[in-house]
């Protein structure tokens, strides 16, 4: 189980659970929607390609999260804020399509996961957050 643990100020804090299977499911189809190639080995070593059309700074925010971030330990407001633009801002038609080809994944996370790590995503970002994985 990996628990993101929200918290601002070291106050309120806004935990969201996921099984691991679910989270490599997650990290499959964040990089489906930026274009990204994301190859997890038998060894649990992670490949990633990002597409050169992504700011450097924005790439280099978004590997963390595809990446293993909860060996990572946290993921600051501006790295969220990235995240929740890809997955909330980015045309939804588009992405609607992009997630239809990746029933695979969709099927170990489920469309409400999916829907409730976005929801989670932009409260977290609104409060000003610093994500923990545990």
């Amino acid at each position: 189980m990996i628990v993101i643990m929200a918290m601002k100020d070291a106050q309120r804090q806004n935990n969201f659970e996921i099984t691991e299977k679910q989270f490599r499911a997650l990290q499959q189809l964040v990089a489906a929607i930026l274009g990204a190639k994301l190859r997890q080995d038998d060894d649990d070593s992670i490949w990633l390609r990002m597409p050169n059309y992504i700011d450097r700074t924005y790439r280099n925010q978004l590997a963390k999260f595809l990446l293993h971030p909860e060996n990572e330990g946290t993921l600051e407001n501006d790295e969220i804020e990235i995240l929740n633009h890809v997955l909330n801002e980015k045309d939804q038609n588009i992405q609607k399509a992009l997630l239809k080809g990746q029933e695979e994944y969709m099927s170990i996370l489920t469309p409400e996961k999916w829907d409730a790590f976005k929801k989670y995503t932009q409260e977290t970002l609104s409060q000003g957050c610093t994500w923990y994985f545990l």
